[in-house]
């Protein structure tokens, strides 16, 4: 069992018949390192917290601020994780980028196979020949007419930028 903010106590789950409790596990499909946890990535965006109940709203999805010990740091690895509960009812995407929600609101109630998760770290290791870099907005970052412009209503943009992993190209800076 991946333990999660709502479970008891790790000595209650095994009271309960689990043979293994764990706050995360990793493991490596192919040459790719996988990351399991509750959580979505520490860091990392997965969903607007405007109006959530006791959210920080610099928490990258809800909670993130009580729930690190229930994620992992993002190291451009795999993850997958639930906590978020996207799926049909909500505008949260299952997938993104690197993180996969196979929670069961997000999954028909079903489990994820082992398959379906191989197959989206092969579709996204496609070109190991580019990095993948991603930027999330924040309106502080961002002012005047170019944050109205890129900024949707919920506060935040997020974007990726493919650049290829060639050892001449000059180095570039963000503002």
């Amino acid at each position: 069992l991946i333990l999660g903010n709502h479970d008891g106590s790790k000595g209650s789950m095994y009271d309960a018949g689990f043979t293994l409790v764990l706050n995360g596990a990793s493991l490596t499909i192919g040459k790719s390192i996988l990351t399991l946890s509750h959580c979505p990535l520490l860091g990392v965006w997965r969903e607007d917290v405007t109006g959530m109940r006791g959210c920080n709203l610099t928490d990258n999805w809800h909670n993130e601020s009580k729930h690190s010990q229930y994620s992992f740091p993002d190291f451009g690895q795999f993850h997958l994780h639930g906590h978020i509960h996207s799926g049909p009812a909500n505008d949260k995407p299952r997938i993104s980028n690197r993180q996969f929600d196979v929670g069961v609101c997000a999954n028909n109630y079903r489990p994820v196979s082992i398959s379906q998760i191989e197959s989206w770290i092969a579709i996204n290791n496609k070109d190991k020949n580019c990095f993948i870099l991603n930027f999330n907005l924040l309106p502080a970052q961002l002012s005047g007419p170019v944050a109205k412009t890129l900024l949707p209503s919920s506060g935040q943009h997020i974007f990726s930028l493919i650049v290829p992993a060639n050892p001449t190209l000059p180095p570039f800076h963000l503002p």
